[in-house]
């Protein structure tokens, strides 16, 4: 049997190339290919372990949420331009945690980066890119997963079913910790009253605005301190910006 030192060295590693290497579960000797061990380094971070990183799931009726994943609600289709999003659906968890078997609670960056901006791209080409503005984070109707509110700063491309995703801070606001936290509300369809639950655990300022971006005045009733409603005199939509 021929020592494995005194193999020939392959200068050209492709990703078909095997590696042997003993299976933690039962001990025995398998043979793991370049391109998996790729894989699980990149969806693992075990290289970079601060990684946000993110598989598009797209939910077919009867489908359950994946932790590690991002999503819409309701589903906008297997690919999506970045220049279309304004709410994603976030697992608590990223993939890194997932892939651990260790599915860590990291939502807390969620809420402590409210007010900051974000850069959202494909782990495997960077010219698919969302740049937003983190407007957001409340509890999803699903546990273990978040609402996250994005204002749309520039976008290129579009996020893809099943591609991955990094999510990466860009420019963070430390007010977005404290007591100067912003919620913007978007109403699509034109209504009197608008309900807007905002969590930001306070009675805060609020201004509406019409899709020109002209301010209006309506009647704000304070049901507590992270619900409010406006009502107006006729129907419309817009934003709300709750500060």
């Amino acid at each position: 049997m021929s020592r494995i030192r005194l193999y020939p060295i392959d200068e050209n590693v492709v990703g078909g190339d095997k590696m042997i290497g003993t299976n933690v579960n039962n001990g025995r000797t398998k043979n793991f290919s370049v391109s998996k061990m790729v894989q699980y380094i990149n969806e693992s971070s075990s290289i970079d372990t601060q990684t946000l990183r993110y598989k598009f799931q797209f939910l077919e009726p009867g489908d359950t949420l994946e932790l590690g994943t991002l999503s819409f609600d309701p589903p906008q289709g297997k690919v999506v331009n970045f220049s279309d999003v304004s709410k994603i659906v976030l697992s608590e968890a990223s993939l890194k945690y997932v892939s651990q078997g260790t599915p860590t609670n990291v939502s807390s960056f969620y809420s402590a980066i409210i007010g900051s901006q974000v850069l959202i791209s494909n782990t495997n080409d960077i010219s698919k890119f969302g740049v937003y503005d983190w407007d957001s984070s409340v509890p999803s109707g699903n546990p273990k997963f978040y609402d996250i509110g994005l204002t749309l700063v520039s976008g290129e491309g579009q996020l893809e079913k099943d591609e991955e995703y990094f999510i990466s801070l860009l420019r963070w606001n430390p007010s977005g910790t404290g007591g100067d936290k912003t919620f913007v509300f978007t109403q699509g369809v034109p209504i009197y009253q608008w309900d807007i639950t905002h969590d930001l655990n306070k009675f805060p300022a609020v201004t509406a605005v019409n899709s020109f971006n002209e301010e209006v005045f309506g009647k704000v009733d304070y049901i507590n301190k992270n619900r409010v409603t406006i009502t107006f005199a006729a129907p419309f939509s817009g934003q709300a910006y709750c500060n």
